[in-house]
């Protein structure tokens, strides 16, 4: 659950957990292990964050830790962009990074309606990604402000959006009292050390 994230409504509470890095993982687990008395602060210079596969920036710490102290927060994440002049002195705006969980196809067809409706200045949107990486280009008109046209981009699209809140349902300590919890993250290391090694030391030993 911690490595791959899960998304999950039960009978009374839900599950909603972001995907973090293997090696952290594993480093905040045999830390775990070693010191099961270990702090918040001390675990998250392990595991600082979620790792997202699709890339983003994440906007802010505070709803990380959040949630990794209460089991409930909110992470707001962010596309990469960046600005770039293009032929006849038009601006580009090229998104080379979204948001977890966001469909580029989508995103575009959502700025090509946006440019009908809403937002001013949009000439045109293409898809120039290939195999070295993604490049989702909005030329905007010679005479408009592209900063503008990403500021509108950023509040009616999923350029930005927030994508995690979440409580962390303890589904190893139901297997031991019957109940799922919402736990801080140190507890959900716990129970994860805990609740492994047995399977691991059959696994070795049928081997």
């Amino acid at each position: 659950m911690i490595l791959n994230g899960t998304s999950g409504i039960a009978v009374g509470m839900a599950s909603n957990m972001p995907p973090h890095n293997l090696k952290e993982v594993i480093s905040g687990i045999v830390a775990q292990i070693d010191n099961p008395k270990i702090s918040l602060e001390e675990l998250m210079t392990l595991v600082p964050g979620p790792d997202f596969p699709t890339g983003g920036k994440i906007i802010g710490r505070e709803g990380i830790h959040d949630a990794y102290e209460t089991g409930r927060g909110k992470i707001t994440m962010r596309g990469t962009t960046a600005l770039e002049r293009g032929k006849g002195g038009k601006s580009l705006i090229v998104i080379t990074e979204i948001p977890y969980q966001v469909n580029k196809a989508n995103l575009a067809a959502k700025i090509e309606s946006l440019s009908e409706e809403k937002i001013e200045g949009i000439l045109d949107v293409r898809d120039e990604s290939d195999r070295e990486g993604m490049r989702l280009v909005v030329e905007c008109h010679k005479d408009t402000n592209p900063q503008i046209v990403l500021q509108q981009l950023c509040k009616y699209t999923q350029i930005a959006r927030d994508i995690w809140s979440y409580q962390f349902s303890d589904r190893p300590q139901r297997n031991t009292d019957g109940h799922g919890t919402q736990g801080d993250y140190c507890s959900l290391y716990q129970a994860s050390s805990v609740y492994d090694p047995p399977s691991d030391r059959v696994r070795l030993n049928e081997s």
